[in-house]
Order: C-alpha cells, then sequence, then structure tokens
C-alpha cells in the first residue's frame, strides 16, 4: 500500500479509487476526514471488483505457469 500512499500525494482527486478509501468507507463511513464522495455500497461495489480482477489475474496466471 505504499505505492497508494504516493499517488495519493500526487493526485488526491483519485481518492475514489484507492484501496485504503474505499476500505475506510466501507468499514466505517462517518470517520472520514478526506472528500470521499462514494456511498457504502459502491466502496463495497469496488472492492468486490479489484477482488475479482486479482482472482482472475491470479488464475490466468497459474494456469500459464503450472498447467501449461
Amino acid at each position: 500500500m505504499g505505492v497508494e500512499i504516493v499517488v495519493r500525494g500526487l493526485k488526491p482527486e483519485w481518492s475514489n479509487w484507492f484501496v485504503l478509501s474505499n476500505v475506510a468507507a466501507l468499514l466505517d463511513p462517518t470517520e472520514l476526514i478526506e472528500q470521499f464522495t462514494r456511498t457504502t455500497l459502491g466502496a463495497g461495489v469496488t472492492l468486490l471488483l479489484y477482488l475479482a480482477i486479482v482472482v482472475a489475474v491470479s488464475a490466468v496466471t497459474f494456469r500459464t505457469r503450472d498447467l501449461g
């Protein structure tokens, strides 16, 4: 997550897309200090999308490296 912190400093307008912001919104949306416009449901959907991407990339990598 160190890269995310550096990018947050360079591009704060991308905060709706950062993993840490979405996790914070999902766990306790009342505690967010920064401008975060995503709802709890939107944060959950975003995190599920990120998870689906990681699983898909992992499956393709596993298939090509270990089964191919």
